[in-house]
């Protein structure tokens, strides 16, 4: 039994000593951050494109590696998309429209969605609609003005002052203009220069004289439609 006994713990002692002596062999010595890369303090380099992107739908890849250790990075390359422009569609007094959009002509992707346009009136300048329908809450702008036959009498002929005149017009968009004092050379003006109104009144003169003074209406043709009409002095 003793014998049995020395036997085994000599067997101990001799797997004991081998594994001191494979132990301290000649290899080198393994750091920590070789051993287990995630514990280095990476320090990489560039980028290096390793497939090249072909559309949006086909990206391609970029690698960069670590100087300390066998750790790499990859990313992907992705190619932006190419846009096409989905045309919008104005609406009318009955039907909507559509908002313009934009997809990607090759993934399909919806790049900016098109709405829809509720139907809605499309008023002239702000008054009537090609449908016929006139802006209720669109305001009236009415001007007056005493032009002064064609020669004021202070040496101001209508060469001075038409181009004032018109100035006034631009400026404060009238709706309807009523003049005193209008001579035919006025009327003559106001065909050349204010072609967006129409003429209404007769000469003092009478209905259908061509001479005298007028206390001429000028009305925006846009927005008004003359139903009757008629003079008196």
């Amino acid at each position: 039994m003793r014998k049995r006994f020395l036997t085994v713990i000599s067997i101990i002692l001799v797997l004991s000593c081998t594994l001191m002596l494979s132990a301290c062999g000649g290899k080198e010595t393994v750091t920590e951050a070789e051993s287990n890369p995630t514990n280095c303090t990476h320090s990489f380099g560039e980028w290096e494109t390793v497939k090249e992107a072909k559309s949006c739908t086909e990206p391609g890849e970029a690698i960069r590696k670590c100087s300390k250790c066998d750790h790499s990075e990859r990313q992907e390359i992705i190619m932006e998309h190419t846009e096409v422009v989905d045309k919008g569609v104005a609406p009318t007094c009955t039907k909507k429209g559509i908002s313009e959009g934009k997809h990607c002509s090759v993934c399909k992707a919806v790049l900016v969605k098109q709405e829809d346009l509720p139907a809605a009136h499309n008023y002239v300048n702000g008054y009537k609609c090609k449908c016929g329908k006139y802006n209720e809450e669109g305001k009236i702008v009415i001007m007056s003005q005493n032009v002064r036959c064609a020669d004021d009498g202070e040496g101001k002929n209508i060469r001075d002052r038409a181009p004032r005149f018109k100035q006034l017009v631009e400026k404060y968009q009238p709706d309807i203009i009523g003049t005193q004092e209008t001579t035919l050379t006025w009327k003559s003006y106001f065909n050349n220069h204010l072609s967006e109104y129409t003429m209404i009144g007769c000469s003092r003169e009478g209905k259908y004289s061509s001479s005298g003074e007028w206390s001429l209406i000028l009305y925006r043709r846009d927005r008004f439609e003359l139903l009757d009409n008629g003079d008196f002095w």
